[in-house]
């Protein structure tokens, strides 16, 4: 993972070089595109399904991210991105419009 580190120092005055690259790796992680960060969290929740709401909620904005990144590279996805929840109360919340107002 050392290499994506090193492309990721370069993207932002992107080359062809660099995009050539970066997608090497991309390609090399065959659709094993994951991202993965552990730290304390600037909110506090006062209840397991809001921090796993949370928790979805960012993974969700992190899988828009990755997405976006891909398209950058002609890599459009063709399928939905999925992301599992393991909490039920937070499946609950999220799939219903009435909590959203």
């Amino acid at each position: 993972m050392y290499v994506v580190g090193v492309v990721c120092r370069f993207m932002e005055a992107s080359t062809s070089t660099y995009m050539k690259a970066a997608k090497g790796i991309l390609r090399y992680l065959k659709g094993g595109v994951l991202t993965w960060s552990s730290k304390k969290q600037a909110i506090v929740t006062l209840s397991t399904c809001e921090a796993e709401y949370v928790a979805a909620t960012l993974c969700t904005c992190q899988a828009i991210w990755l997405r976006r990144l891909l398209k950058e590279f002609n890599m459009n996805q063709d399928e939905s991105t999925k992301i599992h929840i393991d909490n039920k109360s937070a499946q609950i919340l999220a799939k219903n419009p009435v909590f959203h107002e």
